[in-house]
């Protein structure tokens, strides 16, 4: 049931963003996201989105935060050896 409140709030939020009606459908699912093609009413996709499975959770999201850190880092070694 959190699930469905956690889909009805991201259906909020982009009819928000949007300022218009739109429509969720799910493309894929994984182990820690699920990916949502934001469609208006017409079926014109507006956007494509990735959010963690089921939304926000923080064990889930920390992951990506190491991984971000990580190529950050890395990233900085690669530059700074020129």
């Amino acid at each position: 049931m959190a699930e469905d409140d956690d889909l009805h709030q991201l259906w909020v939020a982009f009819n928000s963003h949007f300022s218009k009606a739109c429509n969720l459908k799910k493309l894929a699912e994984g182990d820690h996201h699920e990916v949502y093609d934001v469609l208006q009413e017409d079926g014109i996709s507006l956007v494509v989105v990735r959010v963690a499975a089921p939304a926000f959770p923080k064990d889930k999201l920390e992951p990506e935060v190491d991984e971000a850190l990580f190529a950050d880092s890395t990233a900085f070694l690669l530059t700074s050896r020129a």
